[in-house]
């Protein structure tokens, strides 16, 4: 699932809730008991904020702003977004598992504080943060409102006049406003991903593996019995909701399996694993070491999109264009991306 669906009084509700908690909070630990307007008035002192905070803090604030937007008790405001599914442009996503939710957001403050000490603009850092939030979709409810008010903070700051924005960005049609959106560089993430595993390269993938193919219904695969069932179900809800990755993950067992040949279909253009076949000989040990490929896959991805906008000036990064066409950075087509949903959006 993705962000619950609340209804607009609801949303009003908690906006304004989050409104009253910034004009009146005194005793916030990680911005030094000083008041909300101080500390984000203007850029000097957001880039301030941004230098002081460590790591540790920033996880502290952005756990503090779901848990108010969510009307939750203090010692309810954590990471707890273990079970989420995303449906974005794409259909289905799955994000990080829970162990690595909170390493991925620290790495993107650290990301985040490379930018500001370089005087990257608060735009791209603010960016930075909010993709990441969304990507790594840390809570179990209020994910794209965390984003987008950590978002408007850094690039607005907090004053009279801002308050009436804030408002909009958590209310009904907040994400019409404003959605940093990571699904809209899906396949440039995944062909980076595909590239560093080798998938098209002729020496890494001889046999051109490209997919799984199963003929049969996959909840009736007959395992060995010492797999607990947990395990086949994670199994099984991978490759339900997330094929894509899990076909990933399977070419990369079967390519170093020493009996390849016994798992694969070859057909003109590419070979596909059959499932049916390398299913039964699958012990604990063989499908544990499955989906911590799997789990390694979607830390990686989260991880290059905290990369490509910390460091959009690596080679990786940088896009090819039709002829004629500028090369551009990944960061610059997010952007592009992000602006052209946002105009989409707003006229309608």
């Amino acid at each position: 699932m993705s962000e619950r669906i609340n209804t607009p009084e609801e949303r009003d509700k908690h906006a304004e809730l989050m409104v009253r908690f910034l004009d009146l909070a005194r005793h916030i630990e990680p911005l030094a008991g000083k008041k909300v307007e101080e500390v984000l008035g203007d850029e000097e002192s957001r880039r301030e904020l941004l230098g002081s905070l460590s790591e540790s803090e920033f996880l502290e604030l952005a756990n503090g702003i779901n848990g108010i937007l969510r009307d939750k008790e203090k010692n309810e405001w954590t990471i707890d977004g273990g079970k989420v599914m995303l449906r974005g442009l794409t259909g289905e996503h799955t994000p990080p598992r829970q162990e690595d939710k909170e390493k991925l957001l620290k790495k993107a403050f650290e990301g985040a504080k490379i930018m500001n000490g370089e005087g990257r603009t608060l735009e791209d850092i603010a960016l930075l943060l909010s993709a990441s939030i969304n990507e790594v979709h840390p809570y179990a409810d209020a994910n794209g409102r965390t984003s987008r008010l950590i978002h408007t903070l850094l690039t607005k700051g907090y004053s009279e006049e801002t308050k009436a924005e804030i408002k909009n960005i958590l209310g009904e049609y907040g994400s019409d406003i404003i959605d940093i959106n990571p699904s809209l560089v899906v396949k440039e993430i995944e062909n980076l991903i595909c590239a560093e595993i080798g998938l098209n390269d002729p020496k890494k993938n001889p046999n051109r593996i490209t997919n799984v193919m199963y003929m049969g219904r996959l909840d009736k695969t007959k395992f060995r019995p010492d797999v607990p069932e947990q395990l086949k179900e994670d199994f099984f809800n991978a490759f339900r909701h997330d094929s894509t990755y899990m076909n990933l993950t399977m070419y990369l067992y079967v390519s170093e399996h020493p009996e390849i040949e016994k798992y694969i279909k070859a057909f003109p253009t590419h070979a596909s694993v059959m499932l049916e076949k390398i299913l039964p000989d699958l012990g604990t040990d063989d499908l544990t070491r499955i989906m911590e490929t799997y789990w390694g896959l979607k830390k990686r991805y989260a991880e290059f999109i905290i990369d490509a906008i910390t460091h959009p000036e690596k080679p990786e990064y940088v896009l090819r264009q039709q002829e004629g066409k500028d090369n551009i950075t990944l960061l610059d087509c997010f952007k592009a991306r992000i602006k052209q949903r946002q105009q989409e959006a707003s006229s309608q």
